[in-house]
């Protein structure tokens, strides 16, 4: 059996690895999950560039070893710590996203077995250190799940990092004029519609349509989702086209709904609202209401943040007080309102 002096130098020990210090006035069990969370995100980086599993010729790796080597760390750890069993609730879950942020932020491609070394290499600046997007890096020091190392002039702004260049109104207002718009039938399938006063899905009323000009719909879980114009007394709608939706294929396009749903949000004179308030004496938690970010922007969050005592969070985080500005930078590039605390 491992003794607790033991343990507590292993963390110690990946506390020095990721440069990563405890927060002034901390629990010491959330510390130890943002070790945690991070650290699994350097093993599976290692693990895309395991020399003894990787097919040299090709520049790949086998899907399962990265997969069932990590599972095994998650275990591993479970075993000798209680923050690990309270924090990875849902292993395979959370392996399969870590796996999905790295592939979106390009730190990996993929296969149709294998992850294949990326030809792609970037550096991103974020305020006062640049977010690096490279395994063949001698950068430790990690944010969430990011590399980070010194700025360069060379470094692009976290603006052209993103997939999508346009606001997310914006991008809802170019949306609305690019769809085909006919009458509006409520009597197909089952139909949910988004609630932009409480940030959440509600059985379809047609007392809903009255509110706003536009509005989004769910049809049969997610199979379809429709946009709703209002005009006079006149109910239109239009369907979003397929990478919105769950038969979506595109891992880049994941959640990517949502940047619709934030547009119309912002559209309708109703953003979503993300609360940040200080974390003990030198970090920030940020608190988002119900919504999802669409993936590529949740992928950058989750290299400047922690999610706060389960490994699947997506409504609370915690980040260093220096990542604040990006966090802001990249919340107002989805159209959500940030509020600080305070102020």
């Amino acid at each position: 059996m491992i003794k607790q002096n033991d343990i507590n130098r292993l963390f110690e020990t990946m506390s020095k690895d990721m440069k990563i210090v405890q927060f002034e006035g901390e629990d010491i069990s959330a510390f130890r999950q943002r070790l945690l969370y991070s650290g699994l995100g350097k093993w599976i980086m290692q693990l895309f560039a395991d020399r003894d599993f990787e097919d040299e010729e090709n520049g790949q790796v086998s899907k399962s070893h990265v997969t069932i080597s990590a599972l095994d760390i998650i275990r591993s750890f479970k075993k000798i710590s209680p923050e690990a069993v309270e924090f990875f609730k849902e292993e395979n879950k959370t392996v399969n996203e870590i796996e999905d942020i790295y592939l979106n932020l390009g730190y990996i491609n993929s296969g149709t077995y294998t992850f294949k070394y990326p030809t792609k290499r970037q550096k991103i600046n974020m305020g006062q250190r640049s977010l690096i997007i490279d395994l063949d890096t001698d950068a430790t020091r990690y944010y969430g799940l990011g590399l980070y190392g010194k700025l360069k002039d060379t470094d692009i702004g976290l603006e052209d990092a993103y997939i999508i260049k346009d606001s997310a109104v914006d991008y809802f207002k170019k949306l609305i004029k690019s769809l085909k718009f006919e009458n509006f039938d409520s009597s197909k399938g089952k139909i949910e519609i988004y609630n932009i006063e409480h940030n959440r899905w509600d059985f379809f009323n047609d007392k809903y349509l009255k509110e706003h000009e536009y509005s989004i719909l769910k049809i049969d879980d997610g199979l379809d989702y429709k946009i709703v114009r209002l005009s006079g007394d006149d109910v239109f709608s239009a369907s979003l086209p397929v990478i919105y939706c769950h038969s979506g294929t595109d891992d880049n396009f994941k959640w990517e709904v949502w940047r619709v749903i934030l547009g119309l949000c912002a559209y309708n004179e109703k953003p979503a609202v993300a609360m940040i308030e200080n974390y003990c004496v030198n970090g920030i938690k940020v608190s988002f209401g119900g919504y999802v970010l669409p993936f590529n922007e949740f992928a950058l969050f989750k290299c400047m943040a922690w999610p706060l005592r389960d490994s699947l969070n997506i409504n609370e985080f915690v980040a260093a007080k220096s990542m604040e500005e990006s966090i802001i930078s990249l919340l107002k590039h989805l159209s959500i309102e940030v509020i600080r605390e305070g102020e």
